[in-house]
């Protein structure tokens, strides 16, 4: 059983609200075909919530029901998901500290170091947040707190 058919049954198998496993978050990092099946899947989990339209008894065609039902899947279209941003801007983040450090070393007061230090740590942790924050999905199943009729 390959990597990707292991994470796929895991996936299915869990419950609304479960936290991936570091494994699985490091699967989804990696694997985009994985990550498209995620979006999706969660995608067409929200569609079908959705409580179903109310139909007149003498529109009750078994063509109209499906075309009904196929345009609203033609609305769909998977999206590319990449952390290549993500990766080369912490890449960036990383080489900046290199170069910050050297250049904090000749500061002679302990003030400016204070706050370039604050600075630094700022600015790894709004990139931490902004990453959860656009990737929650990697790391949570979606929950939905919509009833079905």
């Amino acid at each position: 059983m390959s990597s990707c058919e292991k994470f796929t049954e895991d996936f299915l198998m869990m419950d609304k609200g479960q936290h991936f496993s570091a494994g699985q978050v490091i699967h989804l990092m990696c694997c985009s075909e994985c990550r498209t099946m995620v979006r999706l899947l969660s995608r067409a989990e929200k569609i079908s919530s959705v409580p179903l339209i109310k139909i007149e008894k003498n529109q009750m065609t078994a063509r109209s029901i499906i075309n009904h039902i196929m345009n609203s899947f033609d609305s769909i279209k998977p999206v590319k998901v990449t952390i290549l941003p993500w990766t080369v801007l912490g890449i960036i983040m990383i080489l900046s500290l290199f170069v910050l450090i050297p250049v904090s070393a000749h500061f002679s007061s302990s003030f400016i170091k204070g706050y370039l230090s604050v600075f630094i740590a700022i600015v790894i942790t709004i990139y931490c947040i902004l990453f959860v924050g656009f990737n929650i999905d990697f790391f949570v199943k979606k929950i939905s707190t919509r009833q079905t009729a």
